[in-house]
């Protein structure tokens, strides 16, 4: 099972959508996904961010904080997908902004949101040849 496949059945909480698509920019990848193609809503970020999202978003919920699923789990999945993606000529793409929480990981701050949902945030990752979304939604 590759690192997509794994992220779509372990995280069992709120929507998952998660895929890869050919696209040359964040909000034609976005669309791809049925996420809002609105062109100024998402932020270039740096891999790090990018990876520190992954984990965070598979690691714990975004309305509570809950829980998700292990923290070396999330980070082997992360790792995944930042192997498989990051490569010359790789951006990075989100929806929010993160500060440090007191403890380890990051806590959306803010966000344009994407979708209908309560809250969403995720990681569009707009590479040569393969492009791929790992975004979630939740309700409140």
């Amino acid at each position: 099972m590759d690192g997509l496949e794994a992220i779509r059945t372990e995280r069992t909480r709120g929507h998952v959508i998660c895929g890869t698509a050919k696209a040359d920019a964040a909000a034609v990848l976005a669309a791809a996904f049925g996420l809002s193609s609105e062109p100024g809503r998402y932020r270039e970020i740096d891999e790090p961010l990018a990876r520190g999202i992954l984990v965070g978003i598979l690691h714990r919920d975004l309305a509570y904080g809950a829980r998700i699923m292990s923290l070396a789990r999330a980070e082997e999945l992360a790792g995944e997908v930042m192997r498989r993606f990051s490569r010359p000529g790789s951006r990075f793409f989100t929806n929010g902004e993160f500060k440090r929480d007191a403890g380890a990981g990051l806590v959306l701050s803010k966000w344009d949101p994407a979708t209908k949902a309560t809250f969403d945030t995720g990681v569009l990752i707009v590479a040569p040849g393969e492009s791929a979304c790992v975004w979630v939604t939740e309700e409140d």
